[in-house]
């Protein structure tokens, strides 16, 4: 017996195959009265008739649709359908995993990713190739910056964190931060008189960037932990970077204060569905605890761990979380770039359940002497969305761009 998953479109009237997707497909494409399904095709190759009393589907774990009793005749092929009505519980921007079971039996599973794309010319004046090429040539400042802060309760520490994110504009100098965030040093907090920073409103960050030469990487960055005993004496504490393995100290960075932080070569595209996992660990060696920065392609479904750092620090967990798209290189300010994100959620350290963020906080830090330009952000369905440029003369403070808001996404 050969099982095999689909999404397909179909018309609500009719239930008329329109065209199949395969793994991926895209919310948008759909006309009026058109509707995905998950769908199982069977085909019988076994030689006698194939039959069962009942048929069922689960998507990421909740029932869907059900069906009696059914049977196939060899060399013969039947599918299972699931109804428009209740697939509109599973139309979201993210992995759905399908599980057909028959008879109580698990006989096949898939993984299928729902996408929509933006219509950027809808929300943002995009600029023409001669205006960014005219900007770029005098740029004196950076493309406004927008920073979305999640809302989370003060108390809330976590352990796990995961986002998934989209850019379809990504020029050189592009930074699409997913994760910033504030480590809880409470542990060195009862052994030291005073424990500080040299950022006070973060500690971390993580994400993805387009480099000056065209490359593109993760980077993952901690910022040195300063401690002051009784006595005066002062600590420095740096994270060390664990895997990849290093020879050299090379990998840290100043001018924001002082830390550690990698670049891991990862050929993340535009376009295309990523997810970034964190997740703390506790090292086997030195008993501190271990941040480590996950990618998985949502297409293939492939997870990548791209590094991992030691923290110096034992029990240590994560508070507070934002993402922001940066532009850094002013040579590249009037470049158009964007940043999608949906499915943000942490795994609470206390009651080890995963809780989603669905209101965040989004401001632009546009605005002379230190940036310029257009902008715009906004919530749609599942998800966050900014878009900036260094062309144009939105910025926050001359009273045409958006003001700072607090936007709330629909999420499971």
């Amino acid at each position: 017996m050969i099982f095999t998953g689909q999404i397909k479109a179909l018309t609500a009237a009719s239930g008329t195959l329109l065209q199949g997707c395969d793994k991926i497909a895209d919310l948008n494409s759909l006309g009026y009265n058109e509707y995905y399904s998950f769908s199982l095709r069977i085909y019988n190759d076994s030689g006698v008739p194939f039959g069962w009393r009942t048929a069922r589907v689960t998507v990421n774990g909740r029932e869907v649709e059900a069906w009696g009793s059914g049977r196939v005749e060899s060399g013969q092929v039947t599918e299972l359908d699931v109804s428009r009505k209740n697939m509109q519980s599973c139309l979201h921007l993210r992995v759905n995993v399908a599980v057909w079971y028959m008879d109580g039996r698990e006989v096949h599973r898939e993984r299928f990713l729902f996408t929509r794309d933006m219509s950027w010319s809808s929300v943002f004046e995009l600029p023409s190739g001669l205006q960014i090429h005219r900007y770029n040539k005098t740029a004196k400042r950076r493309s406004p910056y927008i920073s979305a802060w999640f809302i989370m309760p003060d108390d809330v520490r976590y352990t796990e964190y995961a986002i998934d994110f989209k850019a379809d504009h990504v020029p050189e100098g592009t930074y699409c931060s997913l994760c910033d965030w504030l480590v809880d040093y409470s542990p060195l907090k009862r052994r030291y008189a005073r424990v500080w920073t040299d950022s006070p409103h973060i500690n971390a960050y993580a994400g993805f960037q387009r480099r000056g030469d065209g490359s593109r990487v993760s980077i993952m960055s901690f910022w040195d932990v300063f401690c002051r005993d009784y006595a005066g004496r002062q600590t420095r504490i740096r994270a060390k970077r664990v895997y990849p393995s290093y020879t050299a100290e090379t990998d840290s960075f100043t001018g924001e204060g002082t830390g550690a932080h990698c670049f891991i070569p990862y050929g993340w595209e535009p376009k295309h569905w990523y997810r970034m996992y964190l997740k703390c660990a506790t090292s086997p060696e030195t008993g501190n605890t271990m941040a480590e920065q996950w990618v998985c392609d949502l297409e293939t479904g492939q997870y990548t761990l791209l590094c991992r750092y030691d923290l110096g620090v034992p029990d240590v967990t994560f508070k507070s979380a934002a993402v922001f798209l940066e532009n850094f290189m002013l040579e590249k300010a009037g470049d158009v770039r964007s940043m999608e994100v949906c499915n943000a959620r942490y795994k609470d350290a206390k009651t080890k359940r995963w809780v989603s963020l669905t209101k965040a906080y989004i401001a632009s830090n546009g605005g002379l002497p230190d940036y310029e330009g257009s902008y715009s952000f906004g919530a749609e369905g599942e998800r966050f969305w900014m878009i900036t440029s260094g062309v144009g003369g939105d910025w926050f403070g001359n009273g045409k761009g958006k003001k700072a808001d607090t936007l709330a996404v629909k999420q499971d």
